[in-house]
């Protein structure tokens, strides 16, 4: 066996027809803090001396037993090329390589997570790459606004911007700091020119409520928004992750609303003075429809007379509102 060499070159290892090492990852995406495992799967005639596994060109280890595996835990976002040189007893080698990218870490989209209670504006989900913080399932924002780092969908309304544009299976995350533990009412801010579309709430990955079902809220058009109550939920002090899950398409959704149960605006006074008439539904603060009323002049005391004791939200052409209900 001997070879001819002619010219410059650069030589690193023998390479024997039938001998391979195979460079398998448990992951070829993960986000920046989370950890890659590196399998290396190796064929050598005279058997294996030893495994050397690369991230890029910076060497991780050397294994020289089996398994060959390596836990690699990237300290910046990027992209990786993970190679494994394998040698036998007789100092021939083999090499393979994958590709890995990192994410950077998923964080709020401002300086500091969302609070709780408060109002969580739709388009201001967390930063993050595809799969992380947000998944939408085409490659594009449709319209274009707000953001040009994510191809979830956003477009403008009247007073700001909304998701839009939304497939059955997309969803966004936002990570909340709860102010103290508490039942919170949930409200949200909807538009629809169909009938039937709907999203599911999650906090940390458990369903939190009951699927809501967007009401049509004008004509094949999604311009014309309404509040819509999804119910109440207990959460916890401190910091967690909320997310939309879109459960059937064609719905915008434009904020999130929480607030203390018990502790919002009474409806019978904020309303009076408007002299309010009109058509109000009543919900109990599970988000369960009770009965429709009809109001005149701003006058709720009819409401004492039709519910027991308690708390429950008034949905009205001009908003939710909490209101109080007591016997005297």
């Amino acid at each position: 066996l001997f070879f001819v060499f002619s010219g410059s070159f650069k030589f690193d290892y023998w390479v024997f027809d039938g001998e391979n090492v195979k460079c398998e990852l448990s992951e070829s995406l993960i986000q920046l803090g989370d950890s890659v495992a590196i399998n290396a799967l190796a064929n050598l005639q005279s058997g294996v001396d030893h495994i050397d596994m690369f991230a890029n060109d910076s060497l991780l280890v050397h294994k020289y037993l089996a398994p060959y595996q390596w836990n690699f835990k990237p300290l910046e976002a990027g992209e990786y090329t993970i190679r494994l040189v394998a040698y036998d007893k007789l100092g021939n080698a083999v090499s393979d390589s994958a590709q890995l990218y990192v994410c950077p870490a998923q964080e709020s989209y401002n300086s500091f997570a969302n609070r709780i209670p408060g109002v969580i504006e739709a388009e201001e989900f967390d930063f993050g790459c595809e799969g992380f913080s947000h998944y939408d399932s085409d490659p594009q924002n449709e319209e274009g606004e707000f953001r040009d780092d994510v191809s979830v969908d956003i477009v403008a309304t009247s007073d700001g911007y909304a998701i839009g544009y939304t497939a059955t299976g997309e969803w966004i995350e936002y990570t909340v700091d709860v102010e103290k533990s508490e039942t919170y009412v949930v409200s949200a801010d909807v538009a629809s020119g169909v009938e039937n579309s709907a999203f599911q709430l999650y906090v940390d990955e458990e369903k939190s409520l009951d699927e809501l079902i967007v009401p049509k809220t004008a004509d094949d058009t999604w311009s014309v928004y309404s509040t819509e109550l999804l119910g109440s939920l207990e959460l916890t002090k401190g910091t967690h992750i909320l997310r939309i899950e879109i459960t059937s398409p064609y719905c915008n959704i434009d904020k999130l609303k929480f607030s203390i149960l018990g502790e919002g605006t009474d409806l019978e006074n904020s309303l009076a003075e408007k002299d309010y008439s009109g058509v109000c539904d009543v919900f109990s603060v599970l988000g369960v429809w009770l009965k429709r009323v009809e109001i005149f002049n701003g006058d709720f005391s009819s409401l004492n007379d039709e519910l027991p004791e308690g708390v429950y939200l008034l949905q009205t052409a001009i908003g939710n509102k909490l209101i109080h209900v007591r016997h005297k």
